[in-house]
């Protein structure tokens, strides 16, 4: 039950001395496709990563029983992680200068950010920011690297990556179920954010605005961008994506095929949202920028300060704040 607010919950896990559950990790498991996936009803939620055409599912059933998932997509290294007291879901590039690492929760929080930890150095990363605060790679300048990730359902997922693969059904063990039991309350407390963070410069969204207006035409740190929710989505699903948008302005498609979902730019032209980029059918395109989601109370304490969109008043003054 959402019986804290967001305030409350990261008071309580700054006050337990960063006591959360340290599951473990799930390395290079099983994967399946969708017509092996009959475990999975078409309501669950996923975390979808897609890499050069190379697209996983990683279910949050199993992802709350390990808080990681280290994989290796297209050829890449890469960790999955999902802490559901914080609410935040990430994805990132596991390759170093100093290496390949392999991640897993350590059970610790600093700044309000859960601190995840490497097998081969031993050193303690914040989760939200990717950034190493102890150990023997804290002030090397090394940083984890965001990759695009999405919170969706399996069906909407699977419609538009047909050649998915997802984690297989797992007998997890005792201690993962435990440490999963452990995890306080069903869901995070809200409201939530998605933020985003562009040449130094780092701004969050709430995922209910977003959901509610679409498409959102913004700049961060001066470089314009394009915040687009998945239509037609359930807004608990927080599907969101954010494009470098160049000089185009982007509004709300009703067009769709085959699973596939768009947006307009001002002259009409329908870019088709991908997980790399927004595509047009002569191929232009608009990179995808990574992005990450939490509640806000975890966010602010992760990136205090960052500047939190809010919904342009219509001219003349009127309409919501």
């Amino acid at each position: 039950m959402r019986t804290l607010t967001a305030t409350l919950l990261l008071i309580s896990l700054v006050s337990a001395a960063g006591a959360l559950p340290a599951p473990p990790p799930l390395d290079h498991a099983p994967l399946v496709r969708e017509r092996a996936a009959t475990y999975l009803k078409p309501d669950d939620l996923v975390l979808g990563v897609e890499i050069a055409g190379d697209a996983r599912a990683y279910p949050l059933s199993i992802l709350e029983r390990h808080a990681v998932a280290n994989d290796t997509i297209d050829r890449i290294p890469v960790a999955v992680a999902w802490c559901r007291p914080c609410g935040s879901a990430v994805a990132y590039r596991t390759g170093t200068p100093k290496g390949t690492l392999t991640l897993a929760a350590s059970g610790k929080v600093r700044d309000g950010d859960a601190l995840l930890v490497d097998r081969q150095t031993g050193t303690l990363w914040k989760q939200l920011t990717g950034t190493p605060v102890e150990g023997p790679l804290a002030g090397s300048g090394i940083q984890l690297q965001p990759l695009p990730v999405v919170l969706t359902t399996w069906t909407r997922w699977f419609q538009s990556h047909l050649e998915s693969r997802v984690l297989a059904p797992e007998t997890a063990a005792k201690e993962a179920e435990k440490t999963a039991a452990a995890q306080p309350g069903d869901e995070p407390a809200g409201p939530w954010v998605y933020g985003v963070t562009v040449g130094g410069a780092t701004k969050a969204y709430p995922v209910d605005l977003v959901a509610r207006l679409g498409v959102i035409d913004d700049e961060i740190g001066g470089r314009p961008v394009v915040v687009v929710a998945d239509p037609g989505a359930d807004p608990k699903h927080r599907t969101i994506r954010v494009y470098d948008r160049g000089d185009r302005v982007f509004s709300r498609s009703g067009h769709s095929f085959l699973g596939a979902s768009f947006v307009t730019d001002q002259g009409g032209r329908p870019w088709k949202i991908g997980e790399d980029a927004l595509t047009t059918p002569d191929g232009q395109k608009r990179p995808r920028i990574p992005g990450k989601l939490a509640v806000q109370g975890v966010w602010g304490a992760a990136y205090p300060g960052t500047p939190l969109y809010a919904e342009p008043k219509p001219a003349g003054g009127g309409g919501p704040p």
